[in-house]
């Protein structure tokens, strides 16, 4: 005579199988990326707020800045982590945007560290333009519509008055140039493109 387990009993093949499918369809493992919004006129507990919120929830801030802007901070943050723990975050940023009433946003994002672009990597070579100039309203979105119409894409973009009783502003705007393009004649493109808003300024390899 055959002897039934208990193991055997509670086996469910038709249950188990779709868990299983289940489980298979997460994708619980894998780095994701979150982007962070905030603006405050109290940085400290905003700030203060977001850095806690990230790591309760095993994720890091990879790459920030924190800005004054008049009376206001302005804080922009990209986190990383786990599929879950990210998801898990952006739940807790909601929660905490409606509890406190945060002027915050969060956002997936797509990005893909260099490296992990699987058979179509693009090679990138950054490069700074500088220069010390009077301001002007339109300075900067003649500087960079240049870059847009020769699909250069802008990775950082920096502006800081001299003083409040100045015109003066130090300018800076970092470029990301594919390494099989010309260098040296979008250099003099550049430049005398600048020279024609009567602007010294530099284009010079970043690091």
């Amino acid at each position: 005579m055959s002897v039934i387990s208990p193991m055997q009993l509670n086996k469910q093949p038709g249950k188990k199988s779709r868990k299983s499918k289940h489980l298979q369809a997460m994708p619980s493992s894998g780095i994701s990326y979150l982007n962070l919004i905030s603006l405050s006129e109290h940085p400290n507990n905003n700030i203060g707020l977001i850095t806690s919120v990230v790591a309760n929830n095993n994720c890091n801030i990879i790459n920030t800045r924190i800005t004054e802007l008049g009376k206001d901070i302005a804080c922009t943050a990209l986190i990383s982590g786990k599929w879950s723990d990210i998801i898990k975050l952006e739940k807790a940023c909601i929660n905490l945007i409606k509890k406190h009433s945060l002027n915050m946003q969060v956002k997936r994002n797509n990005f893909v560290e260099p490296g992990n672009l699987a058979g179509q990597q693009i090679n990138y070579i950054n490069y700074i333009a500088r220069a010390t100039t009077i301001n002007k309203p339109d300075l900067l979105d003649k500087l960079l519509q240049f870059f847009y119409k020769q699909n250069i894409s802008i990775k950082e973009a920096n502006i800081s008055s001299l003083g409040s009783q100045s015109n003066l502003i130090n300018l800076e705007i970092q470029i990301k140039i594919p390494a099989n393009r010309h260098i040296n004649s979008l250099r003099e493109e550049f430049l005398t493109h600048c020279d024609n808003l009567n602007l010294d300024i530099s284009l010079e390899p970043l690091g």
